[in-house]
């Protein structure tokens, strides 16, 4: 089963790898390129997803799909 987000949400900096994933928030205003340098630093071995939140509107339909894709991550180990 693969995850793929309606929108750019969820940005996957590092798709692949055998490592448990990294889950990452950027600040106010900031985006998925601020930790663009730690997953290039981690390597191609570690998943590192960043979510981007636009809106207060979306925060529930966001946390859903964070959950979900947790979880779809967890069930293939």
């Amino acid at each position: 089963m693969t995850f793929r987000p309606r929108s750019s949400q969820v940005v996957a900096l590092t798709a692949t790898g055998d490592r448990p994933p990294i889950v990452a928030f950027p600040g106010a205003g900031s985006t998925a390129l601020a930790f663009r340098w730690l997953a290039q630093a981690l390597g191609p071995d570690q998943p590192f997803l960043v979510v981007e939140a636009r809106s207060e509107e979306h925060t529930s339909e966001l946390q859903s799909r964070l959950h979900l894709v947790c979880r779809l991550l967890l069930e293939k180990k």
